[in-house]
């Protein structure tokens, strides 16, 4: 049995595993019907409504940075070659401390010189020969980007808001994913199913995207973590084994979701993300029957809450997102499963009343609601799924649940129990995504 790092009794999970929780999911980001309760009849879908496979080698456009107020700026800085901005002639920089001021972009260089770029609603920032930039906003650190920085304007949110987004080539982007998402010492098969799972996933986001934004991607866990250049060397050897593949199902490509830990049942990406027409195919449908994960403690949870006050938060969250099914819950007696998928994963929750009253609604909203940052209330303690249940203790309510995020495709840690007992990593994703096929992407 393999032990876990941060076992959740303690509460001590990663950043990830608290924003999968908290209704960003691990690995999709936050748009779609959230609150849906993914009925969508499955004889509608058509080839028109799914994802092609790409036909081009894929750029990703990864937001790694928000500028917001008048006292934050972006510094970049070429590693040890000068910058080229866009729309200076020849002019080379060694590095720039760059704002946005009254609508207009102001860069200031190492000597203290103040320098106007040119641009109205983006500028670009690369090297000469296409080697690393090194990018801090505000007081982060510092971090290498392959490829080339845009800053894009965002006057709707203010003067001197800007985004930073890098640009990166789908392959080098990949190492800076794998690293994030996994822990380095887990076994290469995890990593090289990872890569695979992370870049479907970056694939379709970018198909999705590079029509109607300016970034594919953030580099968090509304959408998948992201270092930048890593060093880590089974994080590099995993995509460079795996260049270009990714999974596909007839010949379309597969949204690849993927979480830290399923809880034992897989969801269903119609429940679990939302009930868009790309989610209907059956390699996001879940696999039957138990997941390895149920042999480590991180598979389940206990946390507690006073009733009234997450009756409260619950209520204001209905309120601010007009969820009509949570508008009138009380402090509840005890929370039970009202509906579930076919692998037995709760898809509806009933909240039951201390006066016998049964409120139900789907299991994302109630875990979002739970987790909503309502005015007047403390932060609360995290549910981490949404896969849960609940029983009273005199005025608390006491939570049991499974897994952390959404329980959609790739099971991380369950995965890496059946690397552990000699899985390849084919073997893996054919588990976690049944029907799929690997395909290879022009890179």
């Amino acid at each position: 049995m393999m032990s876990d790092p941060h076992p959740l009794h303690d509460l001590a999970c990663s950043r990830r595993a608290f924003l999968a929780a908290a209704g960003c999911a691990v690995a999709v980001g936050c748009g779609g019907d959230v609150d849906g309760d993914g009925s969508r009849d499955s004889t509608t879908v058509t080839h028109d409504d799914l994802l092609s496979l790409p036909e081009t080698a894929v750029t990703m456009r990864v937001r790694i940075g928000r500028v917001r107020g008048e006292t934050m700026a972006a510094v970049v800085g070429g590693t040890g070659q000068p910058l080229r901005v866009a729309g200076s002639g020849e002019r080379h920089f060694g590095g720039l401390q760059v704002l946005r001021r009254g609508g207009q972009w102001l860069a200031i260089d190492g000597r203290g010189e103040r320098i106007h770029l040119d641009g109205e609603r983006s500028v670009g920032v690369s090297t000469p020969r296409g080697d690393a930039v090194l990018v801090e906003i505000g007081d982060g650190a510092a971090r290498r980007h392959h490829g080339s920085i845009v800053l894009h304007a965002r006057d709707s949110l203010g003067e001197e808001a800007f985004d930073v987004v890098a640009h990166v080539p789908m392959e080098q982007y990949l190492p800076g994913v794998v690293a994030g998402e996994l822990y380095a010492h887990w076994n290469p098969a995890t990593f090289a199913a990872q890569a695979i799972a992370a870049r479907s996933y970056a694939a379709a986001e970018h198909a999705q995207r590079r029509d109607s934004s300016h970034y594919d991607v953030t580099d968090g866990p509304d959408s998948q973590v992201y270092l930048g250049d890593v060093t880590l060397d089974v994080a590099h050897r995993a995509v460079a084994m795996t260049r270009g593949q990714v999974l596909a199902w007839q010949d379309h490509l597969v949204p690849a979701y993927y979480c830290a830990c399923c809880g034992g049942l897989a969801a269903n990406a119609q429940d679990a993300i939302s009930d868009s027409p790309i989610h209907e195919m059956p390699p996001l449908a879940g696999h039957p029957g138990e997941d390895a994960c149920t042999v480590l403690k991180v598979h389940q949870w206990v946390t507690s809450r006073p009733a009234d006050a997450l009756a409260g938060r619950m209520r204001a969250y209905a309120e601010l997102y007009r969820v009509d099914a949570l508008h009138e819950v009380g402090a509840a007696r005890r929370i039970e499963t009202a509906s579930t998928n076919a692998h037995g994963r709760p898809v509806d929750l009933a909240i039951v009343g201390r006066t016998g009253t049964r409120v139900e609604a789907s299991a994302n909203a109630i875990m979002r609601a739970a987790n909503h940052a309502a005015p007047g209330f403390p932060p609360p303690q995290p549910l981490w799924s949404s896969h849960l249940g609940g029983e009273s203790r005199g005025e608390t309510l006491v939570l049991l649940g499974y897994g952390m995020g959404h329980g959609a495709g790739l099971c991380q840690h369950g995965a890496e129990v059946l690397a552990s007992r000699g899985l390849s990593h084919e073997a893996i994703l054919e588990w976690y995504y049944p029907a799929a096929t690997l395909r290879r992407m022009p890179t």
